[in-house]
C-alpha cells in the first residue's frame, strides 16, 4: 500500500488520547524513510501552548488555519520520493478533507493513506486525565472530547463520501483508510517488522462503521449540536415563517414543542397538519427545480443552474420548517440524520438487497421519550 516511486503521506487522525501521536513518533524513531509532521506541536510553539490549552475545540482555531496548511505543504515538498510523512491530528474538519484533496489526493506524484485511531472511552479518559492533571487543560479535557469526537464523525462522513463517490467514478482515488483499536498499549515499536498497513485491521470507504463507538457513547445523549450554520438557518427559518403564521397566533416553536413531546400523533393534529403543508410546498419548490434541468438531451439549450439553486434553497426553506413542525431543532435533527446514516452504513455493509433488508433497523431513529398524553 506504500509506494516506492511517490511521496506517501499518512494522515493520522482519531480519538483524543488514543494514542496517536506517541505511536507516530515511535515509528518515525526506527525507520529513517519515515517523517513525523505535527502541526499542533508547531501551532503551540507559534502561537503559545496555553492559547491552544486554552480552548475548548481541539479544531484548530481559524487564524492558526493558513500556518498550518503552509506548514504541512512545505513538510510534503521537502519529502523525497518513497519516503512516508505521517501528519499527526489532520485533518479535523471537512473542509480541511477538501483542501488535502485538492493538494494530495488529486496529485499523482502522491500517495495518501489515512490512519484512524479509536480507543475504549474508558481508557483514553484515563490517560487524558493523567496526562494532563495539575493543568488548565485537565478542566476542559471533557469539553474537548466530546468536541473532538463530533469533529471526527464529520470527518469521517467526508472520506467515506468521497470515497464512495470515486469507487463509482475513478477507483484510482479511492484513499486506503485504516482503524487501530489502541484500548491496548500497541507493541514495542521497535519489535514491528518496517511499517506496513497491512499490519492493521484495514477497512474500506465505510470507515464509520468502525467507529461505532463514536455514535454509541452514551455522552452523545447529552451534546448539544454546536454546527452554527445550520442552528443559524434554521433560527432565521423559523422567524421568517412566524411571519406568515401571526396571524394565526401560532409560531415554529410552539409547533415543535408539541411535536417533539411524541412518536405518533393524530392526523389532523397541529404539527401534523403544518407538516403536511409543508412537505407539499417543498415538492412544488422541488417540481420548479427540475424545470430548469430539462431531460432534453437532443436540445442545445443550456440548464439554468443558477436559478435551479434558488429553487433548490425554497425547497429548503419549507423542509426546514417541516422538520420544524416535527418536533426537531437544530441539535434533533443531527441526532436523527447521525443515526439514520448510521443504519444505512451497516444496510450497504450487509448488502443491501431485500433478502438482506432487516426489517425495523431504523425504529429508533428520530424516536423521542413520549409524554404521557392525559
Amino acid at each position: 500500500m506504500l509506494h516506492g516511486d511517490k511521496k506517501n503521506i499518512v494522515f493520522v487522525i482519531g480519538r483524543v488520547a488514543a494514542g496517536k501521536t506517541s505511536h507516530i513518533r515511535g515509528l518515525v524513531d526506527v525507520d529513517d524513510r519515515l517523517v513525523g509532521v505535527y502541526p499542533g506541536q508547531a501551532c503551540r510553539e507559534k502561537f503559545g501552548a496555553d492559547k491552544m490549552a486554552e480552548s475548548s475545540n481541539p479544531t484548530a482555531p481559524k487564524e492558526t488555519e493558513a500556518f498550518v496548511r503552509e506548514y504541512i505543504c512545505d513538510a510534503i515538498d521537502r519529502l523525497e520520493p518513497g519516503m512516508t510523512a505521517f501528519v499527526d491530528g489532520f485533518p479535523r474538519t471537512p473542509n480541511q478533507v477538501q483542501w488535502l484533496y485538492k493538494n494530495f489526493v488529486y496529485n499523482k506524484g502522491v500517495a495518501c493513506i489515512f490512519l484512524v485511531y479509536t480507543c475504549d472511552d474508558t481508557v483514553r479518559r484515563a490517560r487524558a486525565f493523567q496526562r494532563d492533571a495539575g493543568t488548565k487543560a485537565e478542566s476542559l479535557m471533557n469539553a474537548r472530547m466530546i468536541t473532538d469526537d463530533q469533529n471526527q464523525l464529520r470527518v469521517l462522513e467526508e472520506l467515506m463520501m468521497r470515497n464512495a463517490h470515486a469507487a463509482s467514478t475513478d477507483a484510482r482515488m479511492v484513499v486506503p483508510v485504516t482503524v487501530i483499536d489502541n484500548t491496548e498499549e500497541i507493541p514495542a515499536i521497535a519489535g514491528l517488522p518496517p511499517f506496513e498497513l497491512t499490519t492493521y485491521k484495514s477497512i474500506d470507504g465505510r470507515v464509520a462503521r468502525a467507529m461505532e463507538d463514536l455514535y454509541d457513547e452514551p455522552d452523545h445523549a447529552g451534546i448539544s449540536f454546536d454546527d452554527r450554520n445550520l442552528a443559524t438557518m434554521m433560527a432565521c427559518n423559523a422567524e421568517l415563517s412566524d411571519q406568515t403564521l401571526s396571524p394565526l397566533n401560532l409560531t415554529m416553536e410552539k409547533l415543535r414543542r408539541e411535536a417533539v413531546q411524541y412518536n405518533e400523533m393524530p392526523l389532523m393534529a397541529g404539527p401534523v397538519d403544518w407538516t403536511r403543508r409543508f412537505v407539499a410546498r417543498a415538492i412544488e419548490e422541488l417540481q420548479e427545480l427540475l424545470k430548469e434541468l430539462p431531460e432534453t438531451w437532443w436540445s442545445k439549450e443550456l440548464a439554468d443552474v443558477r436559478k435551479a439553486r434558488v429553487e433548490l434553497i425554497d425547497a429548503w426553506h419549507f423542509m426546514m420548517s417541516a422538520s420544524q413542525a416535527l418536533g426537531m431543532d437544530a441539535t434533533f435533527f443531527a441526532r436523527t440524520y447521525y443515526a439514520k446514516l448510521k443504519v444505512n452504513l451497516q444496510r450497504q455493509a450487509d448488502g443491501y438487497v431485500k433478502r438482506n433488508k432487516k426489517e425495523g433497523d431504523d425504529n429508533h431513529v428520530g424516536a423521542v421519550n413520549e409524554r404521557p398524553r392525559t
